[in-house]
């Protein structure tokens, strides 16, 4: 069902209203979204920082995963505590 909507999606097309999800998701539940938080770099271990450490960013951070349901209540995130 969803491979078959999300196709006539164009890439860089951002649906904005609920409506317009809608549209091409019929019956949907939920958003899903991750997002990184910086975070001050970890002193206990070694293992602790490159753990938490992102190459890409260049620096320490954790990724948090939040549901939306329809309503815009958030049903789900994750803990987001790191060791320092």
């Amino acid at each position: 069902m969803f491979a078959n909507s999300s196709e006539t999606v164009q890439h860089n097309q951002r649906l904005k209203t609920r409506e317009e999800v809608e549209e091409y998701f019929p019956g949907f539940m939920a958003f899903t979204d991750c997002t990184e938080q910086p975070i001050p770099r970890p002193t206990k271990n070694k293992k602790n920082r490159k753990m938490y450490y992102s190459g890409k960013k260049k620096e320490h951070k954790v990724k948090n995963l939040y549901t939306v349901n329809q309503e815009g209540l958030m049903i789900y995130n994750t803990k987001t505590q790191a060791e320092r």
